[in-house]
């Protein structure tokens, strides 16, 4: 099972995405942390009196230390390009979980997007995966798995886990050197690819897709 990452490779965006290829380890930044306000909203079901106190005991759990990784089932997502790579300028990064088993520790998760906020039983509070396992349906277009982990920092990957690295359709060449050497150094069985805008198409394709189509520029 193939997962994507999509990193824009400027700035900030350059020493943490160098970190993946040099320490081969992935991120895992704080849920309370990410860019959508709603993470991790659920309702406590408690029957009693006491209900307004179990939404507040709901709030302070989803603040937590819990962590995630997130990836997305696609790489030709043209508006995750925009978003989470710089408008199409850095890459995205192909990696091969399919022998992954879960720890105690970390799990890896598909993303469930729902209409409203679950609901979970009171002794079911603290399960913070299943309260990180879900968004509200308007980011569904991400199809998104998540590494959860309540604790870990980081997680390890051996160098085979990455497969391809896919350069954004407006890459930015100046970056191209960086990207060669970590695959020369680190990764050496890794693809390197470019994806493409064609002529009367909205689709992306990488440069072994192109065929008798035409690149637009």
């Amino acid at each position: 099972m193939l997962l994507y990452k999509y990193r824009d490779i400027s700035g900030d965006g350059f020493i943490n995405t160098q970190d993946i290829f040099v320490n081969q380890r992935l991120y895992l930044p704080e849920l309370k942390s990410l860019n959508d306000p709603n993470e991790s909203i659920a309702e406590i079901q408690i029957n009693n009196p006491l209900k307004v106190y179990g939404n507040w005991l709901e709030e302070r759990n989803r603040k937590t230390g819990t962590r995630i990784f997130s990836l997305s089932e696609t790489h030709r997502s043209s508006l995750m390009w925009s978003h989470y790579a710089a408008s199409h300028t850095g890459i995205c990064i192909a990696f091969d979980f399919s022998g992954w088993k879960d720890t105690d520790s970390i799990v890896l998760k598909k993303v469930r997007y729902v209409d409203s906020p679950i609901k979970l039983p009171h002794n079911e509070m603290n399960n913070y995966v299943k309260f990180a396992a879900h968004k509200e349906v308007s980011w569904s277009y991400e199809k998104e798995w998540r590494f959860i982990s309540q604790w870990d920092k980081f997680l390890s990957i051996d160098s085979n886990i990455i497969k391809v690295i896919f350069l954004g359709a407006k890459f930015d060449k100046t970056f191209l050197q960086w990207v060669e050497y970590w695959r020369d150094v680190y990764n050496p069985n890794v693809e390197i690819r470019q994806m493409n805008f064609v002529t009367c198409s909205y689709e992306l394709f990488d440069d072994t897709e192109l065929g008798d189509k035409t690149v637009r520029m």
